[in-house]
């Protein structure tokens, strides 16, 4: 009988053992991550009144026991961005970019302020440097490669204004990395490859300038005649896109 008992408490205590690990295991699951801070100081001043979503959000509706969902990727393009802004004032903000490893590090706030109330300024900011920790393998993987340090306005000096202006309006990035652009105008202005050296110095990936078919097989450097794309469940990927550049930092590989 004694034997009995023991076994049953012994039962009971490895199930508050395993339900205690469950519920760690679920607040891990459903945790958020931290804002990180932005580089910008007008983004650090204001960063309580800037919201981004976590790595991780759960569906509308689930209490605090439910299951998480994937954040999706955030796809942004410039010209959709910065529509608030009246076509010059947008021309000299993208113009004043600086880049480094296809990521945004520095800009004028100028253009901004001139037009856009602080909490719209801030959002503006903050999207452009949106970066979650653990979106961007690729960053990760050339993190060995020599730092591509871009400035735009240089990079463009001798690009007639309006083919300039209709590149950088077409200017995508997924979570913070460049991925896409349209190159129709700089391929009927330059030759290819001063075409090239733009599209290198400005991508997140370091590799050649690639041709493949399907467009989804691009890896490892950049392909023309393809564009970034992101369907409804958070799939992204290089497809067909005539006229437009795809990097691959644009391609999911979870």
């Amino acid at each position: 009988m004694k034997s009995k008992k023991s076994a049953i408490m012994l039962g009971v205590a490895t199930l508050f053992i395993c339900a205690g690990f469950g519920i760690a295991e679920d607040g891990e699951l459903l945790a958020f991550d931290k804002v990180h801070k932005n580089p910008q100081e007008v983004v650090k001043s204001n960063a309580k009144n800037v919201l981004l979503p976590g790595a991780y959000q759960k569906t509308a509706g689930q209490d605090a026991s439910g299951p998480a969902v994937k954040r999706l990727p955030r796809l942004v393009v410039m010209k959709e961005l910065l529509k608030d802004l009246p076509a010059g004032d947008r021309a000299e903000f993208l113009n004043s970019m600086v880049m480094i490893n296809g990521r945004v590090v520095s800009m004028s706030l100028a253009p901004l302020k001139k037009n856009l109330a602080s909490e719209k300024m801030d959002s503006v900011v903050k999207t452009i440097y949106y970066h979650p920790e653990g979106s961007d393998k690729s960053s990760r993987k050339n993190n060995k490669s020599p730092m591509r340090f871009t400035e735009i306005s240089k990079l463009f000096k001798d690009i007639p204004p309006d083919v300039r202006n209709e590149f950088l309006d077409s200017l995508m990035f997924k979570d913070g990395s460049f991925v896409s652009a349209y190159i129709g105008g700089l391929r009927r202005t330059v030759k290819p490859a001063r075409m090239d050296e733009i599209i290198k110095a400005m991508a997140t990936t370091p590799g050649p300038i690639r041709q493949f078919d399907p467009k989804t097989l691009c890896w490892d450097g950049i392909c023309y005649d393809s564009v970034c794309h992101g369907d409804d469940d958070g799939d992204v990927k290089c497809i067909d896109g005539t006229d437009s550049s795809c990097d691959t930092s644009c391609h999911n590989y979870d």
